[in-house]
């Protein structure tokens, strides 16, 4: 994983309980749980947000927690 990936979901959606798995599934360093959406992220980084508007830098991917879900589910 080279670029942050951002996994955006409501409050108690899952984000921060399966954030190790995410952090495996997809490559990342470091889990920045509670993003602001603003705070800048390094490469590498798996941020974990439930703020849903925020300016995205270029090359930043952004999905949702329950297409993050599907992908571990998809992984086993």
């Amino acid at each position: 994983m080279g670029k942050p990936l951002i996994i955006v979901g409501p409050q108690a959606s899952g984000k921060t309980r399966n954030s190790k798995a995410f952090l495996h599934a997809f490559g990342g360093k470091r889990v920045v749980d509670n993003w602001d959406g603003r705070s800048p992220l390094r490469d590498g980084d798996l941020a974990l947000t439930n703020v849903e508007n925020f300016s995205l830098p270029t090359g930043f991917q952004v999905i949702s927690v329950s297409e993050a879900l599907q992908r571990l589910r998809e992984a086993k």
